[in-house]
């Protein structure tokens, strides 16, 4: 019996042990779950503002629902100012010579055909003599020719003898062909040369109009063929070439329109127009090339750096007013009317921030859509910066 007893005693004392135990848990979990819900109400609170009715008067709050927009999307991309190929023209000479004059300087405007520098050389006169002297030797063997080829008809002549004179005249002819082709090259009048006039000079001209970009010689020096003397842009057809991302490729189409701007300023309204899309995304910038033309512009110059807004289109959004949406940090927000309140003191309006996406910007209205439901509550479309001022104010008070 005794044994009994003191078992009862043990069995007793383990129970009451482990229903304290349990109470102190118990009271921690519900402490903790109201520091919790005093942190999260603090939270709700930073985001709340409450106005009377005359605060509502004054800072004249607009109350609405989403407006239905058509607003351009458009497809952001960056690039430089280039001039194409068809341009641009490097010029040179075909036989060097020493420099005479340099008729232009860099900035000038010139056209087709107009002297850029005048060179002098020997061997200029040279090939002059040689193109009359072969001229007047062709001569000669096309009459001894014809009548080799007479006399060859006739069985007068031997075969031998008629071929003979006919590859002579052939290969002056060619010859004479050549020093033409040469004498063209050099920019000199074979219409002179008929005449007897020999230049002792020769013009170097320029392919195209536009304006001189490069000056790399100077009166004196040697101009060594081949080797760029001036070099030409016709800056009448700029072209950008814009670098679209990939997420963006398949947006972009031959012919849309094109907006550009330049970060430093200058022209606001620069047009042109998407006229050659490219077929490979660069591995390193993972960036599709897309060409694009502009219009209307001849007094930009290559190599500006400029920002592009691509028009693929307008789509019906969901959109507010630009003013309606505050921008903070990576985060964006609107206000909406929670709550009505009266009182003895008045009326009350309380105002709470929703965290919202945005997408396409235009015509003063963005396109917007609520990260959370916003359950057809009433949106602050005209003096949400005031709103925030206030709550601003309420969180530093």
């Amino acid at each position: 019996m005794k044994v009994y007893k003191i078992v009862l005693f043990i069995v007793s004392l383990f129970l009451f042990t482990l229903c304290n135990s349990k109470k102190e848990e118990a009271s921690s979990r519900t402490s903790e779950q109201a520091e919790v819900a005093d942190t999260t109400k603090s939270g709700e609170e930073l985001k709340v503002v409450e106005l009377s009715r005359d605060q509502f008067t004054t800072a004249d709050i607009q109350l609405g629902s989403f407006d239905k927009k058509n607003l351009k999307s458009v497809v952001k991309a960056n690039g430089y100012l280039e001039v194409p190929p068809q341009r641009k023209a490097f010029v040179s000479t075909f036989i060097g010579g020493v420099v005479k004059s340099v008729n232009v300087i860099q900035g000038k405007y010139v056209k087709k055909g107009q002297t850029l520098a005048v060179l002098e050389h020997p061997d200029f006169t040279r090939i002059q003599e040689e193109y009359l002297k072969a001229k007047d030797n062709m001569a000669f063997l096309e009459k001894e020719y014809e009548r080799q080829k007479e006399l060859y008809k006739e069985n007068v002549s031997a075969g031998k003898v008629f071929q003979q004179a006919e590859a002579n005249f052939k290969a002056e002819k060619s010859r004479l062909a050549s020093l033409k082709d040469q004498l063209d090259k050099l920019n000199i009048s074979i219409a002179n040369l008929n005449n007897g006039i020999i230049a002792s000079s020769v013009s170097v001209k320029s392919p195209i109009d536009g304006f001189i970009t490069e000056i790399n010689v100077n009166i004196g020096s040697f101009a060594q063929p081949a080797i760029q003397l001036f070099e030409v842009v016709d800056n009448s057809h700029l072209h950008v070439e814009l670098n679209v991302f990939e997420k963006d490729w398949y947006k972009v189409k031959q012919g849309q329109k094109v907006l550009f701007s330049l970060p430093s300023g200058g022209d606001k309204n620069i047009e042109g127009y998407v006229f050659s899309v490219g077929k490979t995304i660069n591995p390193q910038t993972r960036a599709l090339p897309v060409h694009t033309e502009i219009t209307g512009n001849t007094e930009l110059v290559p190599g500006i750096y400029v920002h592009g807004l691509i028009d693929i289109g307008a789509n019906e959004v969901n959109a507010l007013p630009e003013d309606a949406v505050i921008n903070m940090g990576e985060n964006e927000y609107i206000f909406v009317l929670t709550e009505e309140k009266k009182s003895e003191a008045g009326k009350t309006y309380i105002f709470r921030m929703e965290e919202v996406k945005t997408g396409v910007n235009d015509l003063g209205y963005v396109e917007v859509e609520p990260v959370y439901s916003l359950n057809n509550k009433m949106i602050v479309k005209r003096g949400a910066y005031y709103l925030f001022a206030k709550m601003k104010q309420g969180e530093g008070e």
